[in-house]
Formats: C-alpha cells, structure tokens, sequence
C-alpha cells in the first residue's frame, strides 16, 4: 500500500496513533469547507465529502478513483512565527500530508486565508488545483 517501501517500518511503529490522529471522527465539517465543496462542484470538479480511505485516513474532499485529496484548512491547521507574522503549517498537517503522499494520494491543500482573499473562487480552484482540474 506504501508508496515508499523504506517508510513502512517507521509507520508502522506508530500506525494506531496515526489512526486516531487522523480518522474520522465524527465529521464536523466547517463553512469553509462546504464552501469550498460548492465551488467545486460548480466548477464541475465532482468528489466525495468526507471521504474515508481504506486505510482509514479522513479527507476533507476526494476523488478516490483519481486519488486526489483535498484537504480545505483552517486556522488550526497553522502556526504562526510571531517575528514575520507568516503562517506555516502545522506539524500534524505536514504529517498527514506526507502519510497519504506515502500511500500515493496528490494532496492539494487549500488554506483559509488563499480562500478568503480570492475575490474569483472559480478561477482560484482552478488556478489551485492546475493540472488535476479536470471534471
């Protein structure tokens, strides 16, 4: 299932903790990302909501056939360096990243403040998904 044969020992000394880390809960899905969702579909880019891998792994939005995942963050998805005032990615978000790239997913992420400041969201899903935009 790895994509990266060499990683399967390292994930599997810490498998269940990645499971409850990121599994599905109970799907509490944000405003955010149903707008994002909508935007999507109105561009014609059909994906399931709250996708679940069979590994397990809970997706914001997915085309499971396609492997593409994307994941609509919030502002808990980042941290802030108080010196530039720039936001990065958390450690959890870059983990789950690399976990589902691993498994051969493409993870587009779409953070919260691209979103809020796209005046176009058509031409910014566009724009953001590039060469996996197709319907």
């Amino acid at each position: 299932k790895i994509k990266h044969p060499e990683l399967h020992a390292q994930f599997a000394r810490h498998e269940e903790s990645f499971r409850k880390a990121y599994t599905s809960q109970d799907a509490n899905p944000s405003q955010l990302q149903r707008d994002v969702s909508t935007a999507l579909m109105n561009c014609g880019w059909t994906h399931d909501f709250e996708y679940v891998t069979e590994d397990g792994i809970s997706l914001d939005l997915a085309q499971p056939t396609k492997m593409h995942a994307i994941e609509v963050d919030g502002p808990s998805h980042y941290l802030k360096n108080t010196t530039t005032g720039r936001l990065t990615a958390n450690g959890a978000t870059r983990l789950k990243t690399q976990l589902l790239e691993g498994l051969g997913w493409t993870v587009t992420r779409i953070p919260f403040y691209e979103w809020n400041e796209a005046r176009d969201k058509h031409r910014y899903v566009e724009a953001k998904l590039g060469f996996f935009f197709r319907p």
